[in-house]
């Protein structure tokens, strides 16, 4: 079910956790120079496809005729705001849904009526400054996902509205029952919110095995945003599965050069360096990026989750013991432990953390869920 949140800024949101993709290919230091260059690296023994411009936040004649119609120019601006909101989820006006997988623009969003979180903000965005609203992009830090498709490993970034009103500030956003109840935000400009779009593109395209057109998404995404460590990555990724590993080596330097904890780059130039045969600085990298993970509650959930899929429940409680080391009020670390004790037999372990889950959940609503899974897997 999809909701909009029209949330003041000191109360805490839901929030659908997809947006701009981070990927790397995961198995398992003196960073060398590297600049940002007025021509990037072609793709060899592949098409090179031009990637047109695109005005993400581009307003339609129907789009101003909305606003128009719905969002009087008289109102206050919490009464625009209330009214705009009101207008895009209602399904007899335009009724806006979640696709975690499309991201448009403004205007392909407005006629689509669906699209993933950054997509909605597109629209958002455009919707609100054309009734006079004063809108801005905001990235939430969150608690990371992480997910595997074929051989890449997915990262999610979050994307949101803020709108700033004489009353106050208000975050717009696409709640979601398994969201986070608490995290930080930062007003991002529209050139990085454009820059996160073609990223998207890009991973859409690298998922699909589009590898040139990928290449042409991330090579617009870090032009307009060279300052991205991830974006950087990303491109990375590209010449690496394309056998030209000079040119991925450049890029993750490049990563690393614009931030040092990009540990996705370091991740990938380790291999790199595993490759080129040049095992001692692969070898510090890997160092460092070990280190990390093994911090990481998050990445140490990811591999619970697989070691439930291959029922190794032991494992899986073993891993998640650790992760609740480092984050013992994460409800999902809970719940995830206390479906490896149930699955283990050990029912009264497992009914202890559900209850733990539940009461560190962030909604009623999403503990009412754990309560609804606990009875299925239980029947």
């Amino acid at each position: 079910m999809l909701m909009i949140g029209l949330i003041c800024l000191n109360n805490h949101v839901n929030f659908r956790f997809i947006g701009v993709v981070i990927l790397f290919v995961l198995p398992g230091c003196a960073i060398n120079s590297a600049s940002y260059p007025g021509e990037f690296p072609v793709l060899q023994n592949g098409t090179q496809i031009p990637v047109q411009n695109a005005e993400v936040l581009s307003l339609s004649e129907e789009m101003s005729a909305f606003v128009q119609r719905y969002v009087p120019s008289s109102a206050s601006d919490e009464h625009k705001l209330r009214m705009l909101s009101q207008a895009i989820i209602q399904p007899g006006v335009l009724g806006f849904s979640y696709e975690q997988n499309l991201t448009l623009t403004a205007e392909q969003a407005f006629h689509k009526r669906q699209g993933n979180c950054l997509t909605f903000a597109n629209m958002f965005v455009a919707l609100a400054r054309a009734a006079g609203l004063k809108a801005f992009y905001q990235e939430a830090k969150v608690s990371p996902d992480w997910n595997q498709e074929s051989d890449v490993y997915i990262m999610a970034r979050h994307v949101n509205v803020l709108v700033k009103t004489r009353s106050g500030d208000y975050m717009i956003d696409i709640a979601n029952p398994y969201a986070r109840s608490q995290y930080s935000v930062k007003v991002i400009s529209d050139a990085y919110a454009k820059a996160q779009y073609f990223n998207n593109l890009g991973v859409d395209a690298l998922l699909e095995g589009k590898m040139s057109k990928a290449h042409g998404y991330f090579v617009r995404a870090v032009r307009i945003e060279p300052k991205s460590g991830y974006m950087w990555s990303n491109l990375g990724v590209i010449y690496s599965r394309n056998g030209q590993l000079d040119e991925a080596e450049w890029a993750y330097n490049t990563a690393l050069n614009v931030d040092s904890r990009t540990f996705v780059a370091m991740n990938n130039l380790s291999k790199i360096y595993q490759q080129q045969g040049d095992l001692e600085q692969a070898s510090r990298l890997q160092t460092k990026v070990k280190k990390h993970l093994r911090d990481n509650p998050y990445y140490l959930l990811m591999l619970s989750d697989q070691a439930v899929a291959e029922r190794r429940y032991k494992d899986a409680v073993k891993l998640l013991r650790r992760a609740l080391r480092k984050k013992q009020d994460e409800h999902r670390l809970h719940f995830a432990i206390a479906k490896s004790h149930y699955l283990l037999g050990q029912r009264y372990e497992a009914e202890k953390s559900f209850s733990r889950a539940r009461k560190l959940a962030p909604k009623q609503l999403l503990q009412e869920e754990y309560g609804k899974q606990l009875s299925e897997l239980m029947q």
